[in-house]
Parts: C-alpha cells; sequence; structure tokens
C-alpha cells in the first residue's frame, strides 16, 4: 500500500509504502523497516504519533494511531506543572487541545489515560471544596472511501510551481479541478 501525504507548509511530501510479507520487486531497492518492530514504527508529524497493532474489543488485533511515549510524557508533565500552579484556565486550555487530536482508536485510550492522570493531579493539588471538573469529549475516526487523485497530475502541478492539491470532484472515473 503506497501512502503520499503533504508536509503541513505542502511544500513537500511524507511517502510511505507498506508491504506485506513475500515477494516484492521493492525490496530489492529500498531497505524497509518493520512497521510491527517496537524500534522502528512508522512514524508521522515529526514522531507525535506511531502506528501500533493493538487488541480491539471483539476481534483480533488491528493497526492504529497512538502517541508516542514522549508526547504522552511531555502532556503528563504539562498536566502536572499546570495543576501544581492551580492554573485552572490553562488547564482547561490544554484538554482542549487534547480533545482536538485525532479520534483513532489508540489514542481515544490515551486520551482517558491523561484524563485520569489529570483528575488524580487535581485532587492532589485544588482544595476538596473547589469546584472544578475536567471533561473531555472524545472524536472517533471512522474509516471512508477516500477520493483519489492521480499520482502524474500531483507531479505536473509540481512541475508547473503551483501547489499539490486543490479542490477535485470525480467524476465517472476522470479527475477534474474546480
Amino acid at each position: 500500500m503506497f501512502f503520499c501525504h503533504p508536509t503541513k507548509d505542502g511544500a513537500a511530501f511524507q511517502f510511505f509504502l507498506l508491504l506485506s510479507e513475500g515477494v516484492h520487486p521493492a525490496r530489492s531497492e529500498e531497505k524497509f523497516a518493520r512497521a510491527d518492530n517496537k524500534r522502528s514504527r512508522l512514524q508521522i508529524d515529526s514522531g507525535t504519533y506511531e502506528a501500533v497493532f493493538l487488541p480491539t474489543e471483539n476481534s483480533s488485533p488491528a493497526w492504529t494511531w497512538r502517541m508516542t511515549k514522549s508526547k504522552m510524557d511531555t502532556l503528563k508533565v504539562s498536566i502536572e506543572e499546570l495543576t501544581q500552579r492551580r492554573n485552572k484556565r490553562e488547564l482547561q486550555v490544554l484538554f482542549q487541545q487534547i480533545a482536538r487530536v485525532m479520534g483513532f482508536r489508540g489514542i481515544r485510550r490515551q486520551k482517558l489515560q491523561l484524563l485520569n492522570f489529570a483528575r488524580g493531579s487535581v485532587r492532589r493539588y485544588f482544595p476538596s471544596g473547589t469546584d472544578f471538573k475536567l471533561n473531555l469529549k472524545n472524536s472517533w475516526v471512522r474509516f471512508s472511501k477516500q477520493e483519489m487523485v492521480p499520482l502524474d497530475e500531483i507531479a505536473a502541478r509540481i512541475q508547473a510551481g503551483k501547489k499539490p492539491f486543490t479542490n477535485y470532484r470525480i467524476e465517472k472515473g476522470t479527475t477534474q479541478s474546480i
């Protein structure tokens, strides 16, 4: 499977080629890392998120995204510092930011861990009579069919000095720019 994702500034791409076990011509051209190896996991957004194979509630394990350990540790330190300073406003802002993080299964679990960590921290540092509650609305990511843009059209746009993407609509197997 081949994924091509524009960087935040839209000036370049991150490319990912995922191969299943077996023979493939790309194996002779490139050195591949195993996505299921803890030391070589697929990471995006400057190492903030990683692809992991986690068990699901009612079925066999499946791939999902989660925050890296370093990102989780950074968030926990921020939560602890804000509660020690009893900074309600900044703590609520932090949780609004956490709530907006992608809602993949692995990340939803981590958001709940962060919420429970923060609630424990609030109990330690805020007086018991303080009316301060942390809530976290979880977002969900549903798999859906995505419109596809032919790679040669993207390459032609880049060669012409344009941004790689614009608004596209798919009509009967052809791609038309809007």
